[in-house]
């Protein structure tokens, strides 16, 4: 046999479950145990044999391929499916090696494409990179021979070969000379092949991973076409690479179902490795979501074992490798080190860095010597840097931060990770919009929180109060180079600000924001990781930081798995409307932020809140203290998605030029295809292209034109209210809006938490456009530091991604230039929202600031028994402080005016007024 020969790992326990990564792309997604462990259950219907048994078949098998193999060559002829015969017995049987040695032995007497072609394929299964010059050699001779599909597919599978050896322009030549012949043969299958391994290269260099999920899409749907049954390889291929990129992009559950699929093809194809590879990546998708859940630690073990056995029927050593690294973390001890070891012995044999970069993290931990710990900890990130793959590039950080934090100087440590840190933000910056780079960065997130959480223990438990201010100076600063980075850089990239004044590193430091924070201001700052991982590792925990003017002060409050549950649980009890919420928000109260409150300077009177993770949801103004106040009683409440905007937008404050008193206003809008027969909630959630949520209606929103006309009376006489057909997009995205310091749109949303881009505010549709204002639309408007009001379901909702924060229409006219804009983090109801702004705007023009208006709102329908869902739900987002000049008696007059309905008792009243205003302008003083 040609090349190393491999040590394989023996089974733990029965074989017939599990499974592992497919050529470097990690795995992703779980729905819940039970569905994995049924399908692990069904596997062992192909498994039922003993070892002996499935070994002696596998040998029959090929015992009878050899001689079919040689008949066909000695005639001269090289029938495609006689000479597979002895690649599917060994990947069908677990037989690899003992395939390739057969081909090999077969090689040496005859010359054949079909034989290296397949031999190739077997050793890019065991790592090993002779596959080049095989594959390289068989696609000349089918070149040679016109064999279309021979070629095409030596091509496609040389240029697997080469992007693993990081040969990417070689890889592209190759991929492209096979998409020339598969369209000169108008193979369609053959197409998809090419266009299935472009999918896979961008994949696994994470480039715009929105089109490449669209790019699986696509495939899986022209497969389909083509029919499972004859082309279950290639089926198989595309499902799986469409559980990959959506594991990247954070999408668990549909990149689970995306698994369960490719095993069932496999399971139907009798296909040990593809089902391997299946299950393997749904095991690693139950650890992928333990960070968000609880998940039983001898659950994942059983389904790591099982994987790993697996991978062992079926010779897969990637599966193999990856499955005893895990394993092996897992169980620890003298058992775990065996594991782990064995793991890295497999991993240099067949190349496989992302487990050899794990495997000498790890290997670190067990390690006794200093010397000894730093050495492997340096060779895992020295393999980590070199792989041309990006997930290589970060695996093993947190068993090397473990090492590196108990080993190293703080200075040491800091320079150390930076590396890892700059390698998650070189990838985020490969996707070309907005919500891709934030899904791709969000995974990542865990080596910030875990990074931080170290330095913001540290900083409470040392004895040394200089260092534990730098420690916590550090933290923070980490948490900064986390959030909002994507809406910080578009931005920059818009022009809002030079490069000088918001460089793409630069966040606030501790000092700096205590110097911009007044008096009466504190910054709440959390961050929401879990206590530890699933393999015992301190994952960062959760805190507050509080800042104020004087002090700044760190308190330990409840982990993300626990936080999340019961923040979800509070905001399901608001739409009860029957108070059944006090208990819960107490609760939450007490756990979060009540010793912070306690401790504020008495002075403080406005709360600036930056959440994190499932606090983006919370509705902050609705917390209630032990006294039964709720937080709005106390304090006026802004939220923003970082420091360093907020930061921005107070030092933005002293070029602030005036802005107008007076108002753009679009309310109940005329829909396309909506209903006008009856009234109803701003209601937002669905998606596509259907006018409501799942293609139904919208209600006509006749409060909204109430609200409209109230948001007249409480602004200047130029601003302008547009209802109806009138209320139309165009409005805004052609219109003049630099007389407007408000913008105020009374209308239905559409979220779509799958694709935020997609999103819109429901508008009045024109001679060329269906009136929904995108995101798209509202990057490019001119909303430098204006107040946007949507009063609208979930304006400030929508897809919540770590690092990031909140992808919603909201954040989206922040893009614009918007210094504030208030929303709701829930469907409301026409006729509540109405009652609200009435009394919002009224408070806006006495020259309330933008917080201080909704929270005294807030307070006002509370003591007016009105339900908490009413008012809890609206939130400041960005600049609370800013706000408007008072209007005039004159102007108020003239507002009311304006906002009247145009009839016979309103054209007298209007010239009154009109006589008592003249009166009042002459009379003298």
């Amino acid at each position: 046999m040609r090349g190393r020969a491999l040590t394989p790992l023996t089974p733990l326990s029965r074989p017939g479950r599990g499974g592992d990564k497919c050529l470097r792309f990690a795995p992703m997604g779980l729905r819940g145990f039970g569905v994995l462990l049924a399908l692990v259950g069904a596997s062992s219907s192909v498994a039922a044999q003993s070892d002996a048994d499935r070994e002696q078949l596998g040998r029959a098998e090929l015992d009878r391929c050899v001689p079919r193999v040689t008949q066909s060559l000695g005639a001269g002829s090289t029938a495609w499916d006689v000479c597979r015969c002895i690649y599917v017995a060994g990947t069908t049987h677990g037989l690899i090696s003992e395939a390739a040695q057969e081909l090999d032995s077969l090689l040496e007497t005859y010359d054949d494409p079909c034989l290296r072609f397949d031999l190739g394929r077997l050793r890019m299964l065991q790592g090993d990179h002779g596959a080049e010059p095989l594959l390289s050699a068989a696609a000349a001779e089918f070149s040679r021979r016109k064999s279309a599909q021979g070629e095409a597919y030596a091509r496609i599978n040389l240029s697997r070969v080469l992007g693993r050896q990081g040969q990417d322009e070689r890889a592209r030549g190759e991929l492209d000379l096979a998409g020339q012949v598969a369209r000169a043969a108008g193979d369609g299958v053959l197409e998809a092949q090419v266009d299935l391994q472009r999918a896979r290269e961008d994949l696994a260099h994470g480039r715009q991973l929105e089109s490449v999920e669209l790019q699986f899409l696509s495939l899986a749907e022209r497969v389909a076409d083509m029919g499972v049954d004859a082309h279950p390889s290639l089926v198989r291929e595309v499902w799986l690479g469409l559980g990959n990129v959506r594991y990247q992009l954070g999408w668990y559950e549909e990149a689970e179902a995306a698994y369960q699929r490719t095993a069932e093809i496999c399971l139907d194809a009798e296909d040990l490795y593809g089902r391997a590879t299946a299950l393997q990546n749904a095991v690693i998708a139950v650890v992928a979501l333990s960070a968000s859940q609880q998940v039983d630690a001898h659950h994942i073990e059983q389904l790591l074992r099982n994987a790993l056995d697996a991978a062992v029927e079926a010779d897969q050593p990637f599966a193999q490798a990856d499955a005893a690294l895990r394993l092996g973390r897992l169980v620890g001890g003298e058992a775990g080190w065996e594991l782990v070891t064995r793991s890295l012995e497999l991993s240099e044999q067949i190349d496989f860095s992302s487990v050899q970069t794990r495997a000498l993290a790890a290997m670190a931990i067990w390690e006794t010597s200093t010397d000894r710990a730093l050495e492997l900890v340096e060779q895992s990130r020295q393999v980590a840097l070199a792989s041309p793959y990006f997930g290589d590039g970060v695996d093993g950080w947190a068993d090397r931060l473990e090492v590196e934090w108990r080993l190293l100087d703080r200075n040491s440590l800091m320079r150390s990770m930076a590396a890892s840190l700059d390698r998650i933000e070189q990838w985020r910056d490969q996707q070309a919009r907005d919500f891709g780079r934030a899904q791709v960065f969000a995974p990542w997130t865990e080596v910030y929180y875990a990074l931080s959480g170290h330095l913001l223990r540290a900083s409470r438990s040392g004895s040394d109060s200089e260092h534990n201010e730098l420690d916590l100076a550090r933290a923070f600063g980490i948490l900064e180079r986390m959030r909002a980075r994507v809406l910080l850089e578009s931005l920059t990239a818009s022009g809002a600000r030079s490069e000088n004044e918001l460089g793409a590193d630069r966040t606030v430091s501790l000092d700096d924001l205590q110097a911009a924070l007044k008096h009466d201001q504190a910054l709440l700052s959390f961050q929401v990781a879990p206590e530890t991982d699933v393999y015992g590792r301190f994952a960062g925990g959760a805190w507050l930081v509080v800042v104020s003017r004087e002090t700044v002060r760190l308190y330990a409050i409840p982990d993300r798995r626990r936080l999340a549950v019961q923040a979800r649980a509070f905001s399901r009890l608001f739409p009860r409307r029957d108070g059944s919420h006090l208990k819960a928000a107490q609760r939450l109260y007490g756990e979060m932020v009540a010793a912070a409150i306690q401790e504020l300077p008495a002075s403080v009177e406005h709360l600036v809140v930056v959440p994190d993770g499932p606090l983006h949801r919370l509705p902050f103004a609705a917390l209630v203290d032990p006294e039964g106040r709720a937080l709005v009683d106390r304090f006026q409440l802004s939220v923003v998605p970082s420091a360093t905007l907020w930061h921005w937008w107070q030092d933005d404050r002293g070029s602030r030029r005036a802005q107008p008193t007076s108002a753009l206003v679009l309310a109940d809008p005329a829909l396309a295809l909506s209903s006008r027969d009856s009234a109803g909630s701003r209601d937002s959630a669905g998606s596509g292209d259907s006018v409501g949520p799942a293609g139904t209606e919208l209600p006509a929103l006749p409060s909204a034109r109430l609200e409209g006309r109230s948001v007249l009376r409480h602004t200047s006489p130029k601003s302008r209210l547009w209802m109806g057909a009138d209320a139309d997009r165009d409005l805004l995205v052609l219109g003049d809006l630099s007389t407007f310091g408000v913008i105020h749109l009374a209308a239905h949303a559409v979220i779509d938490d799958r694709r935020p881009e997609r999103s819109a505010v429901m508008l009045a549709p024109t001679g060329k456009t269906d009136g929904r204002l995108k995101p798209s639309d509202i990057a490019p408007l001119d909303l430098h530091r204006k107040l946007v009001v949507l009063s609208a379901c979930q304006s400030a909702g929508g897809a919540v991604f770590a690092g990031e924060g909140t992808l919603s229409l909201a954040r989206t006219f922040f893009k614009a230039g918007a210094s504030a804009v208030v929303g709701s983090l829930w469907p409301v109801r026409d006729a509540d929202s109405a009652e609200l702004f009435e009394i919002f705007y009224r408070r806006l023009a006495r020259g309330k600031t933008v917080a201080d208006a909704l929270s005294s709102t807030q307070r006002e329908l509370a003591a007016m028994g009105r339900p908490a869902e009413q008012w809890a739900g609206w939130v400041v987002l960005g600049d609370g402080t800013l706000g408007f000049a008072p209007l005039g008696r004159i102007e108020r007059m003239w507002s009311k005016l304006g906002s009247a309905p145009i009839d016979l008792e309103t054209g007298l009243a209007a010239a009154l007024l009109l006589l008592v205003a003249l009166v009042l302008w002459r009379r003298p003083g």
